[in-house]
């Protein structure tokens, strides 16, 4: 069995399914957005020429993760254009490598297209990005959590 990253353009049926787990893990952070504002929010990632662009982890048809290739993030951070962003793997899936192979499939669509750096925010796993490269740039409170803003040099 073997892991592969799609698109989620090439692999729509993909959709309501991260969009339900979206939604479940933290829709807490988009107090009043629906599962289908959430899929309305994904749909609209699936592309692959530009972002916004979302991939997904796919085992035998069965989905097991996303994440997406963002723009402007965060309203506060207007410098900062394109961004990591939704990565998250299916509970019963996590502990597989499966976001390193998300993040990494991100971090190459970003050099693809020319981009010299990319940011995330996370209010958690700070320590696993930094051993993937990233580098802490900010210390943030948002939606009443402590988050980090970190960077990553993705130009070749």
């Amino acid at each position: 069995m073997s892991i592969e990253i799609e698109y989620l353009e090439d692999f729509p049926e993909a959709l309501p399914i991260v969009a339900r787990w979206a939604h479940a893990e933290r829709g807490h952070q988009n107090a009043g957005h629906s599962i289908q504002d959430v899929e309305s929010i994904f749909r609209h990632r699936m592309n692959k020429s530009e972002p916004p662009i979302a991939v997904t982890a796919v085992e035998n048809s069965e989905v097991l993760g996303m994440a997406s290739l963002n723009i402007r993030e965060l309203e506060q951070y207007p410098q900062y254009e394109y961004w990591l962003e939704s990565v998250f793997v299916g509970e019963e899936y996590r502990h597989r490598g499966i976001g390193k192979l998300l993040v990494e499939k991100v971090t190459e669509i970003a050099r693809n297209l020319g981009l010299r750096e990319i940011y995330l925010h996370t209010g958690w796993n700070e320590e696993w990005y930094v051993k993937f490269g990233w580098q802490v740039v900010d210390r943030i409170s948002t939606l009443g959590h402590e988050a980090v803003i970190m960077r990553k040099v993705v130009a070749a």
